[in-house]
């Protein structure tokens, strides 16, 4: 993989602009993107939709980015931050 991009998803998940929408950024660390990324794969291919892999429940708060994070600006997954150091 290129450590200079970020890993890629689903096209109906695009993680740049899901972290735009709400003021946050891809975490920096493309290894830790691409570990929680191939797990919101595996939700969306088991449960239908891309849970929150840090959260047993699936329901429509769960989906990732969680409402934890729409409302509080904080992935406990890591895969948003609000600010990224160059």
């Amino acid at each position: 993989m290129d450590e200079t991009k970020t890993p890629n998803y689903t096209a109906a998940f695009d993680v740049k602009k899901q972290a735009g929408q709400y003021g946050m950024f891809v975490n920096p660390n493309n290894k830790h993107v691409a570990r929680i990324l191939d797990k919101l794969n595996v939700n969306e291919n088991k449960y239908g939709a891309p849970f929150c892999p840090c959260l047993n429940n699936h329901d429509e708060n769960t989906i990732c980015p969680c409402k934890y994070m729409r409302e509080q600006k904080a992935c406990r997954c890591g895969l948003y931050v609000r600010q990224v150091n160059f």
